[in-house]
């Protein structure tokens, strides 16, 4: 592996695991080995982790191109529990849509309010 004029070859036998992509697959993943004694090698081409849960800037504007709502967030529920198992939860802030209008589409003069 080349990187800043570093050469470091890389093998199999160094590695328990290795995970190609820190999305949040390859993260959760990585999490799980690591905290089971394993050794994980995360290997990933962009220079910021999380595939499409990050937001970038481009031209003055903010894009949010991958997970935009999650649900299953309360207490006893499935997501909740993963991201407690995980023992992420508490490094995790979420807000509540807006029961009203959680989304607003426009097309030419007219306004499209998604409840939730």
């Amino acid at each position: 592996m080349t990187k800043a004029g570093i050469t470091k070859d890389i093998t199999l036998q160094e590695w328990d695991n290795i995970i190609i992509g820190s999305g949040a697959g390859g993260l959760t993943a990585a999490l799980c080995l690591a905290r089971a004694g394993q050794t994980v090698l995360l290997l990933e081409q962009h220079d910021v982790p999380g595939g499409w849960c990050h937001s970038f800037y481009l031209d003055g504007h903010r894009f949010t191109p991958g997970v935009h709502y999650i649900g299953l967030l309360g207490e006893g529920e499935s997501t909740n529990n993963l991201y407690k198992g995980l023992g992420i939860a508490n490094d995790l802030v979420f807000f509540r849509m807006n029961p009203s209008a959680y989304e607003h589409v426009r097309i030419g003069k007219h306004r499209f309010d998604y409840p939730r």
